[in-house]
C-alpha cells in the first residue's frame, strides 16, 4: 500500500524517500494540511522564532508533523516575506475546541506552549513531550532534541547553529528553513516512538503518565504568572541594598581593601587570620565559619551580595506590565534528578524564607485582585514516607498515634521518659531524624547543631554517640538504608514508589558487591547516600505532584476559582477567591491527604497569605 504523501508546490524527500515533507505557504495549502492531519491523533509540532523571549520575539516557522508526514510553515517576519502572515495562518490554527481531542507532542513544551498562547494560539487537550521523557530515561545525557537523535537513533542530526551559523532562520533560503524545519518534527516522531517503547520496558509508565497530565496545569502557571506589588519591591529592594551596603563596609573592617570576589586574594588573606586552605568554595568555608569570626562575615557578605544580584540588580527585567504587573517564571516539571521543580526567570525558589528578617523578599508577589494566597505543604513528609518504606514499628507507632515522634525518638535514644526530654535532645533527635535522609554524618550534625549565635553545642564524637544510637533504637530504619544501598550497588539505580529513577553511574565498578564503608571511594559512598535520599525525596516530589494534579482536576475547585501560581520545593501555592476560602481550603487539604495510601495518616497543612510570606489568620 503506497504511503499518503502531500504534494504542494514543493515536495522533497526528509531522511529516507519514503516520507515526504511540504511547504507550506498559502492559506489554502494549510486548510488541506489541517484537513489531512485529522486523521491522525498525535500531532507533532515544533517552532521556530526570532528570540527565547515571548513578550518581544516572534514565531518565524512552524513544524507540524502526522503519521510520518511533516510540514514546514514559514511566517513573514520584517522584509522577509517567505511564507504567510502569522495572523492569517492563526485564523486557521487557533480553531481550539476542534483540537481538544489531540494529543500534542513537542520537546519542550515549557517553552513552546506559553509562547504560541503569547501569540494568539492556545492549544488544548492532551500533551507529551520528549524532553521530559528524556529526563526521565537518562538524567545524565542531555536532554536536547539533536543529540538523543544522534546517540540513540544514530542519524546525523545537524544542530541548529549547525545550519543557521548567524542564527537567523528567517533570512535563509526557503528550502533550507524547510528542510530543517521538517526534520525537526520528523526526529520528533521517531524519538518519541523509541523513547517510549523504553518506558514501557524501564518500568516508566507511571511516572511518564503523572508528569504529562501535568503539561497543561504547569504551562497555564507560566502563562498566567504572578501579579506584582511594584510598591513593595521597591521598599524591599531599598532595604537589601541598605543591609548589602552595611555588610560591605563591616567586612571591610576585618578584611581590608581587598577584592572579595578573588579567590587568589581571599585565599591569602585567610592565611593572615591562620586559615590554610586551598579553596574557597562555600563548602570549605562553612566548616570554618563556626570557628572563624572573619569567615563568618564573609559568608554573611556573600549571601547578601548574592541576594541583592539576583532581586535588586536583575529582577525588575521579569516584570510585565499585563493587566498590572507580574511576573511570568518558567517551572520546569523535569528540573532536577528528584522529580522537584525548577523555575527560571525568573527563580521564586531562591527567595529565602526572611521570617523575623529586616525585609521579607517573596512580599513582592501578592494574590489577584479579590484572591487570597493559600500555601499547602505536607506535615513531615519525608520522615513519614521513611516511617511507611522503613516499616519501623517505632516510628509507625509514632505517626499513628499523632505521637510527637522526635521527643518520642529522644526518649528512646536517651534511655528517659518524654516529659523529661530537654529541647536540645528533642533537637538533636529531630535532627537525626531529617539527616538521615540526606546521609549525614558525625561531622554535619555537629555543624547543624548550635546556639543562637551559631555556637556548636556538641562535639564530632557526640554527634557519632547519637547517630549510632539512633540506628540501634530504630533498627527498621537502619535495615531500610542498608537494604536501599545494596539495590543500588546491585542494579545500578533506586527509583520513588512512583517509579521516577536515579541512575548511579559511580556505582558501576562496585555491582553486585557488598557494601563495606572501608573500601569504597568517596564519590560511591556519595553516591549512595544519594540512592537513599532520592528514593525518599523523589517519593515525596511524585506525592505533591500528584496532588497538584488533584487538585487542578478537580471540578468543584475549578468551579471555585483555585488557580496554581507558585511550587517551591514541597510547598504550593494557590490563588483563591477570598469569598472561597473556607471550601477550597478544606477541599484541597482532604484531596492531599488521600493521594495516596501509606501505612500512616498523611497530614496536610495550610497557611493564607494576604501577600506571600506574610499570613494572616483565617
Amino acid at each position: 500500500m503506497a504511503k499518503k504523501k502531500i504534494t504542494e508546490e514543493i515536495v522533497y524527500p526528509c531522511v529516507s524517500l519514503d516520507k515526504y515533507s511540504s511547504i507550506i505557504t498559502t492559506e489554502t495549502q494549510l486548510v488541506r494540511w489541517i484537513d489531512r492531519a485529522n486523521d491522525y491523533d498525535d500531532w507533532y509540532l515544533d517552532i521556530e522564532t526570532t528570540g527565547l523571549d515571548r513578550f518581544k520575539d516572534s514565531i518565524v516557522g512552524l513544524g507540524w508533523g502526522v503519521g510520518g508526514l511533516q510540514a514546514y510553515i514559514p511566517f513573514h517576519y520584517g522584509a522577509y516575506k517567505n511564507g504567510m502572515e502569522w495572523e492569517r495562518a492563526l485564523s486557521h490554527l487557533g480553531q481550539a475546541e476542534s483540537y481538544k481531542h489531540r494529543k500534542w507532542f513537542h520537546n519542550g513544551v515549557s517553552f513552546d506552549i506559553p509562547f504560541l498562547s503569547e501569540h494568539g494560539w492556545s492549544l488544548s487537550g492532551e500533551f507529551g513531550d520528549t524532553y521530559i521523557l528524556s529526563r526521565l530515561l537518562n538524567e545524565h545525557h542531555g536532554a536536547d532534541l539533536k543529540g538523543w537523535v544522534r546517540d540513540y537513533l544514530n542519524i546525523p542530526a545537524e544542530d541548529f547553529k549547525e545550519a543557521f551559523p548567524s542564527a537567523r532562520i528567517w533570512e535563509a533560503p526557503l528550502l533550507n528553513q524547510a528542510y530543517y524545519g521538517c526534520h525537526d518534527v520528523e526526529y520528533l516522531q521517531l524519538l518519541k516512538e523509541y523513547q517510549m517503547e523504553h518506558v514501557k520496558n524501564a518500568g516508566l509508565s507511571k511516572i511518564v503518565d503523572l508528569e504529562f497530565s501535568l503539561i497543561p496545569y504547569i504551562s497555564s502557571m507560566n502563562i498566567e504568572g504572578v501579579a506584582v506589588d511594584l510598591d513593595y519591591y521597591e521598599k524591599a529592594k531599598e532595604k537589601v541594598t541598605e543591609v548589602f551596603h552595611r555588610a560591605e563596609k563591616e567586612t571591610a573592617l576585618v578584611w581590608g581593601e581587598i577584592n572579595l570576589n578573588s579567590p587568589k586574594q581571599v585565599l591569602v588573606k585567610l592565611k593572615d587570620f591562620g586559615i590554610n586552605v586551598e579553596s574557597t568554595n562555600a563548602k570549605i568555608m562553612k566548616e570554618y565559619r563556626e570557628e572563624s569570626h572573619e569567615v563568618d562575615l564573609l559568608m554573611k557578605y556573600k549571601e547578601i551580595a548574592k541576594l541583592k544580584q539576583a532581586f535588586v540588580d536583575k529582577y525588575a527585567d521579569n516584570f510585565h506590565d499585563k493587566n498590572g504587573f507580574r511576573v511570568f517564571p518558567t517551572f520546569n516539571q523535569v528540573g532536577t534528578e528528584t522529580g522537584r521543580f525548577s523555575c527560571r526567570e525568573p527563580n521564586l525558589q531562591q527567595l529565602p524564607k526572611t521570617k523575623g528578617a529586616e525585609f521579607n523578599l517573596r512580599g513582592t508577589f501578592v494574590p489577584d485582585e479579590g484572591h487570597v494566597m493559600l500555601a499547602v505543604d505536607y506535615s513531615q513528609q519525608e520522615m513519614r514516607i521513611m516511617a511507611h518504606l522503613s516499616k519501623d514499628e517505632f516510628l509507625l507507632k509514632a505517626y499513628r498515634e499523632n505521637i510527637d515522634v522526635h521527643k518520642l525518638t529522644a526518649s528512646l535514644i536517651f534511655n528517659k521518659p518524654m516529659e523529661r526530654v530537654s529541647s536540645l535532645e528533642r533537637t538533636l533527635a529531630k535532627s537525626v531524624g531529617f539527616g538521615i535522609i540526606y546521609g549525614i554524618s558525625e561531622y554535619g550534625l555537629a555543624r547543624n547543631i548550635v546556639d543562637s549565635d551559631g555556637k556548636p553545642l556538641i562535639t564530632v564524637e557526640d554527634g557519632k554517640k547519637f547517630i549510632d544510637k539512633y540506628f540501634k533504637s530504630i533498627k527498621g530504619v537502619d535495615t531500610f538504608i542498608n537494604t536501599t544501598k545494596q539495590f543500588a550497588l546491585d542494579k545500578g539505580y533506586t527509583a520513588s514508589m512512583w517509579g521516577r529513577k536515579r541512575r548511579f553511574p559511580d556505582l558501576r565498578v562496585y555491582k553486585g558487591k557488598k557494601y563495606d564503608f572501608k573500601y569504597f571511594k568517596k564519590e560511591a559512598r556519595g553516591a549512595l547516600r544519594q540512592a537513599v535520599n532520592h528514593v525518599i525525596q523523589s517519593t515525596a516530589a511524585d506525592m505533591t505532584k500528584a496532588a497538584l494534579l488533584g487538585i487542578v482536576q478537580d471540578n468543584r475547585l475549578t468551579q471555585l476559582g483555585v488557580r496554581p501560581r507558585i511550587q517551591v520545593h514541597d510547598e504550593l501555592i494557590f490563588s483563591i477567591p477570598k469569598n472561597n476560602l473556607d471550601e477550597a481550603r478544606e477541599r484541597v487539604l482532604d484531596i492531599m491527604e488521600h493521594v495516596m495510601t501509606l501505612d500512616i495518616p498523611l497530614v496536610a497543612e495550610a497557611t493564607v497569605y494576604t501577600r506571600w510570606g506574610n499570613s494572616d489568620e483565617h
